[in-house]
Formats: structure tokens, C-alpha cells, sequence
């Protein structure tokens, strides 16, 4: 008999003491640990640290979000799941397109980039996944969904919900093609048009036809046009601070009254179709919001070591929270879930440091 209980929220869902409450807490204890782990430190728009930093709220934000969209029976109405996965689009598009134009991808470089941070830690999750699916659930699956799977093409039900985020690494995948694609056309403007125009045909082919589950389609996008237009956008932040912050602060204000008043009724009265268009627009606009912010914080000299650690490894994060947290979860029972799920928290993130580590020494392995 099993010592601990496990417990499968794929169907059954906990039923969590007043859900907006709770929410809010977790999101304001997060806060407090981003603000005890500040120190003195410059960054600039778009560097690394700053990069990291906003990946490190984007994972957070998609973490907390799936605790109520797939553990929770009961939603609050601040849940910011589909704004961190904006904001992780907006920065892969805008990393790919700074590393392309300090140096120039030719094919074999450009793919040994992607498996050697893409696919590695995602084929050691895939290991990981199949093998506690066996153990702990007694599942199995065809050959067939493993090989589709193992390359990254997650389009089935089976494959999607191998991890309930696995659909985002085909969606990237998809994004990384075209971005290359597109590299090879005559100029930047030409780049981006294109990028543009697949982001315009996929939103209703994929809603009306393909229906893959992808969303947050013009995210990625627009990533690609702040890196291919970086210099201007940083030298406006910088001429126009102040002006920058409060369109910032005022655009966060704006997606938080969406949500709490507008959203409901923007649904219920306009086409589907469009209400998603609106609805990721607000979170490209919340997802660029952050990153004004971070900025500024780096402008006058702030970090969180935190926020920039969870960054490092916010891509393991993602391939690894949802295991614990859906479908193999030894924390929650109860009502009450602030305190297990900063449990649950502290255990994903070691099983991540060690997903990290354990991925670049098979990197070293394979380049030697």
C-alpha cells in the first residue's frame, strides 16, 4: 500500500476555499519573495538579465494560472495563465531575432540551436512523463504517439495532455520554422510582413479548421518586430521614461478592469472569433506592459535574483510543472492550498535545476 496519496486532478477537480482570496495571496507572497530578493544591479532593455527576469514572471504566471484552470473546480477572475504564455511568445521572438541579427543563422547552426535547448530537456521530460505514467497511473501509449511525440508534433488529444503544456512546444516549433523561412527573404521589412501575415491566416484557420488548441497567435509576432526594431524602441524608452512607465502601469490597470467587468460581457455579446481577437490584444498589451516595467526597474538599478533565477530555468519550469501539479500531485487535498502549492512549488523547481543540469551534460556529451 502506498504510503502517500496521489492525487489526479485530469477529471476530478479540488475544491479550493474561496478561490480570489487564495489567488490573490499566492500572487502577493510571490510579490514579497520577488522584493526580498532584489539588489543593486543595471540592466538594459532587452539583455539577458532583463530577459530573464521576464521569463521568470511569465512562468509564474502560467504556473499559478493552471492551478486554477486544471486543479481548481472553481476560477477566480484574476488568473494570468494565457498572459505568460503571450509574454514567453513575445520573448522567444524577440531572442531568435536579436541572436539572428548579431549573427546570421545558416541551417545547421540554427537547428543544432534548437535541439540543444529545445528538444534535449523536452526528451528527458518525454522519458520522465511515459515512465510515471506507467508506474503511478498504469497507462500506456501507442508507438505511434510516442514517435509523434519524441519530434515535437503534440496535436492529439493523447499527445497534448501528456503534460497539459506539451501543445505550446509544437506551436514554438512552428513559429522557429517560419521565423527561418522568413530570414531568407530580401530585407527586414519583408521578414516581419511575412511572420505577420502566417500570425493573420493561422487565427481563423485555426479556430474554424485545424483546431490545435494554439493561442496567443500574434504574440510571437510581435516579439519579432521589437527585435528587429529594437534600437528605436529602446532610445524612445529612454527619451520618454516617464511617459513609458505610465502607459505601462495604465495598461496592466486596463487588462485587470477587463477582466474583472468587460471580458464577460465582451463574450457573451460579440463572435467568438473576435472576442479572442480582443482578448489577445489585452494580453499583448499586459505581456509589453511587464517588460516596460522590468526595464525600468533595471534602469534604476534594480534586479530580483529571483525573478532572473526562475528564468534561467523557466523552459524546464514549463515542461515539468504541470506533472505535479495535474496529474501526480502529492500536495493538495484539502480546501486550503497556499501552503502545498508553495510546497509543490519548491519540488518543481528542484526537479527543474536538475532537469537543467542533467540537459547540458548531455549537450557536452553530443558535441564532443
Amino acid at each position: 500500500m502506498s504510503l502517500v496519496k496521489i492525487n489526479n486532478f485530469e477529471v476530478d477537480k479540488l475544491l479550493v476555499n474561496q478561490p480570489d482570496l487564495t489567488n490573490l495571496a499566492i500572487l502577493i507572497i510571490l510579490f514579497i519573495i520577488v522584493i526580498l530578493s532584489l539588489k543593486r544591479r543595471r540592466t538594459t532593455f532587452g539583455d539577458v538579465a532583463h530577459s530573464n527576469q521576464a521569463k521568470g514572471i511569465a512562468i509564474l504566471l502560467i504556473i499559478v494560472g493552471h492551478l486554477w484552470v486544471h486543479v481548481s473546480s472553481q476560477k477566480p477572475a484574476l488568473v494570468f495563465s494565457a498572459e505568460g504564455v503571450s509574454l514567453f511568445l513575445i520573448l522567444s521572438g524577440y531572442g531568435l531575432t536579436r541572436s539572428h541579427l548579431v549573427s546570421p543563422y545558416s541551417l545547421k547552426q540554427f537547428l543544432s540551436k534548437r535541439i540543444n535547448r529545445v528538444y534535449y530537456p523536452y526528451w528527458i521530460a518525454t522519458v520522465f512523463i511515459i515512465g510515471l505514467d506507467y508506474l503511478l497511473l498504469n497507462r500506456t501509449y501507442s508507438s505511434f504517439d510516442i514517435l509523434l511525440t519524441t519530434v515535437g508534433v503534440n496535436l492529439s488529444q493523447t499527445t497534448k495532455h501528456l503534460d497539459y503544456a506539451r501543445w505550446y512546444i509544437t506551436f514554438i516549433l512552428f513559429w522557429y520554422i517560419i521565423f527561418y523561412l522568413s530570414t531568407k527573404l530580401q530585407s527586414r521589412n519583408y521578414s516581419i510582413l511575412l511572420i505577420f501575415a502566417i500570425s493573420l491566416l493561422l487565427f481563423p484557420l485555426n479556430y474554424y479548421i485545424m483546431h490545435f488548441g494554439w493561442y496567443q497567435i500574434y504574440s510571437f509576432a510581435t516579439g519579432c518586430f521589437i527585435g528587429y526594431n529594437y534600437e528605436s524602441i529602446r532610445d524612445s524608452l529612454q527619451a520618454h521614461h516617464a511617459i513609458s512607465v505610465m502607459a505601462a502601469v495604465t495598461g496592466l490597470i486596463m487588462v485587470i478592469l477587463c477582466k474583472l467587468y468587460f471580458f464577460g460581457i465582451l463574450k457573451a455579446s460579440l463572435p467568438y472569433l473576435v472576442f479572442l481577437f480582443i482578448y489577445e490584444g489585452t494580453s499583448i498589451l499586459f505581456s509589453l506592459s511587464v517588460i516596460i516595467l522590468m526595464w525600468y526597474w533595471g534602469r534604476v538599478n534594480l534586479i530580483s535574483r529571483f525573478l532572473s533565477f526562475t528564468g534561467i530555468i523557466s523552459y524546464e519550469l514549463f515542461l515539468l510543472h504541470g506533472l505535479l501539479l495535474i496529474k501526480y500531485n502529492f500536495f493538495m487535498s484539502g480546501e486550503n492550498v497556499i501552503f502545498p502549492f508553495f510546497v509543490y512549488l519548491t519540488t518543481v523547481y528542484m526537479l527543474s535545476i536538475a532537469l537543467n543540469k542533467f540537459a547540458k551534460a548531455l549537450q557536452r556529451v553530443s558535441i564532443k
